[in-house]
């Protein structure tokens, strides 16, 4: 017995219509502080490039600040997390799993919530787990910039672009893409954690706490978890969640269902000004961001104001646990390569393939980073130019301390070699999602109510 063959074909249609709806939904760089400069049809406004320019005061050169931050018409590294291809690495999961966003984490003590305590408090740790991992890395690629004798490594220095790939396995075009590229993820999935969770936030006080209205801790400080290095062993403090990640259309509905949503936590959109927070202003996407907490501030500005001392924090923590890693002499010319958009006057250098620089010790092995200031300030005025043309890829670099989270083994399967840089600004995917969404919800019912009326009537099957 098979189905006729208009039937057959009106189901494989609808499958792979449906099917491609969902892939395009589940690349939809939506549900976090905002990547894409589109307040009109995606509702937001770059937000993580505005907080990430906070760095700017921390010494970093214009070019390499827009290589971390993006700049219009480009995604940089901290917007890598919310590109088409990156996020559809694992069909299905939005953005992707939490650990990338610091998603997934809810939890309310309410009789019969459908996740544990300890699931939620598991997540929040393994969102701290790969935050460490991803500064190891970046710390690990430093070590290729210069060598034992101070020697710069012109070829591995330059960054006229880069890739950013996903997965761990795979190694930027240079040491410094690299570096920037690492660094970048973890300032996502830090800034991330500001808006994501209910740390630093309030609920609003004129309703009965709920999932729709979920308890916030109200606090400014730093959390262990995302202190480098050593934070991947952080506890996690109580009364700390965050929101089931609710971003696939239907996908996310179903498996959210009665859980304390991303959707109902979040803090994401709003207006910001670069190097400076208390005038963010939050939109109307998100009601939690317009909340105002006891201190007389907004859920959306305080959001904005932690994730911005995050991000000061975790480059003062990189560099420091670089200088920790090489040595006061070596390491501070690292971070000099790091921060400057040209070379150090003076600086020997090479432009020889580097097999490997790195550390025996990764840093997260050791105590504490050292307690010094960031030696970023310190660069000296540049003389010699990086070679723009000079693109030399980075060895393989797999460190044997390094252990892969699932989300990094989930991606080694399917990752593409490389990332799309150059994304739109102008958020143009999102009509198309829509589209697909549309038409394969559309295809399906179609082929769903010819099977329908063809049993009715009979007219459904042929023998075979």
């Amino acid at each position: 017995m098979t189905r006729s063959r208009t039937t057959l074909v009106s189901v494989a249609l609808g499958s792979v219509t449906l099917g491609a709806a969902l892939s395009v939904a589940s690349a939809m760089p939506a549900m976090a502080f905002g990547t894409y400069n589109s307040p009109t049809i995606m509702g937001q406004q770059a937000e993580h490039e505005r907080i990430t320019r906070v760095l700017q005061a921390e010494g970093i050169g214009p070019k390499t600040m827009d290589l971390i931050a993006g700049t219009s018409g480009k995604l940089g590294a901290v917007g890598a997390p919310d590109d088409a291809i990156d996020s559809s690495l694992i069909p299905g999961k939005g953005l992707g799993p939490g650990e990338k966003h610091c998603d997934n984490a809810d939890y309310l003590d309410v009789s019969g919530y459908p996740q544990s305590l300890d699931t939620a408090r598991g997540q929040i740790a393994t969102c701290f787990r790969y935050y460490e991992q991803l500064l190891d890395r970046a710390v690990s690629a430093a070590g290729k910039l210069v060598d034992e004798k101070g020697t710069i490594n012109a070829a591995e220095a330059a960054a006229p672009s880069c890739s950013f790939p996903f997965s761990m396995g795979k190694s930027d075009k240079t040491a410094k893409c690299e570096v920037i590229n690492r660094l970048g993820r973890a300032l996502h999935l830090a800034e991330d954690f500001w808006s994501h969770s209910n740390w630093a936030d309030a609920p609003d006080p004129t309703k009965p706490i709920s999932i729709q209205n979920p308890p916030g801790l109200g606090r400014s400080d730093i959390p262990a978890g995302l202190r480098y290095p050593g934070g991947g062993g952080a506890e996690v403090p109580d009364g700390l969640i965050s929101g089931c990640d609710d971003s696939v259309p239907v996908l996310g509905s179903l498996e959210c269902k009665g859980r304390v949503t991303h959707s109902m936590l979040a803090k994401d959109n709003g207006s910001i000004n670069p190097g400076s927070c208390s005038s963010a202003s939050p939109t109307n996407k998100y009601p939690r961001g317009q909340v105002t907490s006891p201190n007389g501030q907004q859920n959306f500005t305080l959001a904005v104001c932690g994730a911005m001392s995050q991000a000061q924090q975790t480059w003062r923590d990189l560099t420091e646990a670089i200088v920790a890693t090489y040595g006061n002499e070596r390491g501070d010319v690292i971070v000099a390569v790091l921060s400057n958009d040209s070379l150090p006057a003076g600086a020997a250098l090479s432009n020889e393939a580097t097999e490997s620089a790195s550390p025996s010790e990764s840093p997260s092995s050791t105590e504490s980073a050292s307690e010094t200031s960031s030696p970023s300030a310190s660069a000296s005025e540049s003389a010699v130019e990086i070679d723009a043309t000079s693109e030399s890829p980075g060895a393989e670099a797999t460190p044997a301390d390094e252990a892969s989270s699932d989300i990094e083994r989930q991606a080694a399967a399917a990752a593409p070699a490389a990332n799309v840089v150059d994304a739109p600004a102008s958020g143009s995917s999102t009509p198309m999602f829509l589209l697909a969404v549309a038409v394969g919800m559309g295809v399906v019912a179609a082929g769903w109510y010819v099977i329908s009326r063809r049993r009715s009537a009979g007219e459904g099957v042929t023998k075979g």
